[in-house]
């Protein structure tokens, strides 16, 4: 037998790393779309510190370049940026999963 519940909270807590307090399906949806939302929201704004940063940058200095010197500093500042980015937007996908099973459960429901 399926319990629907239990499944739910196991997609919650262990696939989605999310902890809802609430017992009620639409407020913990709710707050995997808020999840969701905030992933989307935080890449993008590591795009625009990106964007800052390039802005910023001299012209003139080589383009990402490692060794002595402050070109290190921003090229190391630019991969963690885009590392962090990419790691928020996998997270956006997992939440996105999560939800998209949500839904399937709801045909047993």
């Amino acid at each position: 037998m399926l319990r629907i519940e239990a499944v739910e909270e196991l997609l919650f807590e262990n696939v989605a790393r999310l902890r809802v307090a609430a017992d009620d399906a639409e407020e913990r949806r709710y707050q995997l779309w808020r999840a969701r939302q905030r992933a989307l929201l935080i890449a993008v704004l590591d795009w625009l510190a990106i964007a800052v940063l390039f802005f910023w940058r001299d012209p003139l200095a080589d383009f990402l370049t490692l060794g002595p010197g402050e070109e290190s500093v921003f090229t190391v500042a630019i991969l963690a940026i885009a590392v962090h980015s990419g790691f928020r937007l996998g997270q956006r996908e997992r939440y996105g999963t999560v939800a998209a099973a949500l839904r399937s459960l709801e045909r047993f429901c």
